[in-house]
């Protein structure tokens, strides 16, 4: 056999094993993108030392508020909650006024048990509205396991919130206090993510 023959005689060996890495490189790629999985099967990534949270398919959430902006229609603004879900920069949900004490409920399928969040805080479709608004601050997150404080980062960007619950259908942020706005009282939230364990 010559050389050229025993090199494309390796090749088609090795080609089970090349399938095989490229598979598991568009896993990878796909678990850091946030790949979403409906409910029903949303089991994990697998990243190595074990099972990883997989992200909540947001058509299996339902979300409402105990405040919230009146709509503009003729300007096609609306402030509801379910903004949060829709992966949409330009939209977030508004409190009307001061958003201290008040609540935004998210509400699941079916028992999940929430790893993390994720979020966008603020009004995040320009840095000007997101100066204008306030943001969130100190909140409690309310599950059916119990509740816990936690604090928000003052940023237009993602930022992930550690929860880690029991079983539960529900979560709840309750607010605590906020970032002053340097226009308005009315708090936003642009995004939610949420991230479940199997």
């Amino acid at each position: 056999m010559n050389g050229r023959s025993s090199r494309a005689g390796a090749f088609w060996e090795k080609l089970p094993d090349l399938v095989k890495a490229l598979a598991a490189l568009v896993g990878a790629i796909a678990a850091l993108a946030g790949v979403v999985v409906p409910l029903w099967q949303a089991g994990v990534f697998d990243g190595g030392n074990g099972k990883e949270p997989a992200k909540l398919d947001p058509s299996l959430i339902s979300a409402t508020a105990t405040s919230t902006l009146e709509s503009d229609p003729e300007a096609q603004l609306h402030y509801f909650a379910r903004n949060t879900l829709d992966n949409n920069r330009k939209t977030a949900w508004n409190s009307d006024g001061s958003a201290e004490g008040e609540s935004v409920i998210y509400e699941f399928e079916r028992s999940v048990r929430i790893a993390r969040i994720r979020v966008v805080n603020g009004y995040a479709k320009s840095d000007e509205a997101f100066k204008w608004n306030a943001r969130i601050r100190e909140v409690e997150i309310i599950t059916d396991d119990g509740a816990a404080p936690r604090e928000f980062v003052d940023s237009d960007q993602l930022q992930t919130i550690e929860v880690d619950s029991g079983k539960t259908s529900r979560l709840e942020i309750r607010i605590e206090s906020v970032y002053p706005g340097t226009r308005y009282r009315d708090t936003a939230l642009t995004e939610i993510e949420f991230w479940i364990s199997p």
